[in-house]
């Protein structure tokens, strides 16, 4: 087997070259497209050029030679669970947490209940809802904007009682 491109006569030898644009094989003799670290990733030789590939979690760019990180979570390429996961894009892969509301119970997880476990937020009743949970109020009471403080009703002042002389306010 001699050179498939150049050979450069050596003192009792022979040394094997390649063209611009092309690199030596290992085997000492043939020459391919591939050698000039055109891909970022992988490279196939094929016959007079060269394709490039990408490792998994890696989409080939445009130009045809860059790999570039392929985000399974916008993609939808990801295996994990909403509501209760969240996908978090890493560069090749992605990994699956915990969304906001949830707790890992061993490989799952797991909807927290805020309202019996003490972590709600709410001045009167508290709902346990999958990932949150809503507040609300005794009879007399409103729900404030906050979403989470109960403010007394003056039915004396908003016009709501059946009072036919003196109206008087009391809590609730």
């Amino acid at each position: 087997g001699g050179c498939s491109q150049t050979c450069t006569n050596t003192l009792g030898s022979f040394n094997c070259g390649c063209n611009s644009g092309f690199a030596l094989d290992s085997d000492g003799a043939t020459c391919n497209e591939c050698g000039g670290g055109v891909c970022t990733q992988t490279c196939t030789n094929t016959e007079g050029t060269f394709i490039c590939g990408c490792n998994n979690g890696y989409l080939l760019d445009a130009d045809g030679t860059t790999c570039n990180d392929n985000n399974e979570c916008t993609g939808g390429t990801h295996t994990c669970s909403p509501p209760e996961e969240t996908c978090m894009n890493t560069v090749g892969s992605f990994t699956c947490e915990c969304s906001n509301g949830y707790i890992l119970d061993g490989t799952s997880c797991m909807d927290i209940d805020e309202c019996s476990s003490g972590t709600d937020d709410c001045t009167h009743t508290c709902t346990n809802t999958i990932g949150t949970y809503t507040c609300g109020c005794s009879t007399g009471y409103l729900l404030g904007t906050d979403g989470i403080t109960c403010n007394e009703v003056d039915e004396c002042s908003d016009g709501t009682h059946n009072c036919s002389q003196t109206c008087t306010n009391t809590m609730g």
